[in-house]
């Protein structure tokens, strides 16, 4: 039988969890991350971005795998405002 822990990579330290993509469907948005997690958030939280039409959330980037921005929206979430870590290293 395999062990599951050495089956797949997992960031155990929480510095170095990166954003690889970002995908929405219905009324959720689904984070993955450089460790293959996906997290799973409810628009509801973050109502700017639940209010962006299908398409400008389309309109999307990654920066540097830290931060997520909209060309239609001004803010730029860090990935603490997904995860609630607070970046020591000002990232």
């Amino acid at each position: 039988m395999a062990n599951p822990s050495k089956s797949k990579k997992s960031t155990s330290n929480i510095e170095e969890l990166l954003i690889s993509s970002v995908r929405f469907r219905g009324d959720k948005m689904y984070i993955e991350f450089n460790d293959s997690r996906i997290m799973v958030v409810p628009l509801k939280l973050y109502p700017e971005i639940e209010a962006l039409t299908s398409e400008q959330k389309k309109k999307h980037g990654i920066m540097a795998g830290y931060g997520l921005g909209f060309q239609d929206l001004d803010k730029v979430y860090h990935i603490s405002d997904f995860i609630g870590y607070e970046n020591k290293q000002g990232l």
